[in-house]
């Protein structure tokens, strides 16, 4: 079983590799503790992971985050049906309601639509 277990992972491997050196490499975003993509709510570690990232990005006032980071956060968080495990404390799920008013709007002055207007006319 092990072996069967090592090659099947030696051949995606090697898969992958021959995908990279072609420019078509597509990896999905999933979650490896249960095997596919847990968007909100769907598992407390993805929720908890998501929140302390905002968290942290926010102490620094989302200096450095990249854009892919910034609109993964904006989408994660951008169904507030979700049962997102962070509801459970009230405090917390404030916290990061917050968080991400702030992202929104770092966000929102640093779009391209922006770039082309002095900061006075924005």
């Amino acid at each position: 079983m092990f072996e069967a277990s090592f090659n099947t992972t030696l051949d995606r491997y090697r898969e992958l590799l021959t995908q990279l050196r072609e420019g078509r490499l597509d990896l999905p975003n999933n979650n490896f503790d249960v095997g596919e993509n847990t968007g909100p709510g769907k598992y407390r570690l993805n929720d908890d992971a998501h929140a302390q990232l905002l968290g942290k990005l926010a102490e620094l006032k989302f200096a450095g985050a990249s854009s892919e980071v910034k609109a993964e956060l904006l989408r994660f968080f951008a169904e507030p049906d979700a049962p997102y495990a962070t509801k459970r404390n009230a405090k917390a799920w404030d916290k990061v309601q917050t968080q991400l008013q702030q992202l929104k709007s770092v966000t929102d002055t640093s779009t391209p639509a922006n770039s082309g207007l002095s900061a006075r006319e924005r």
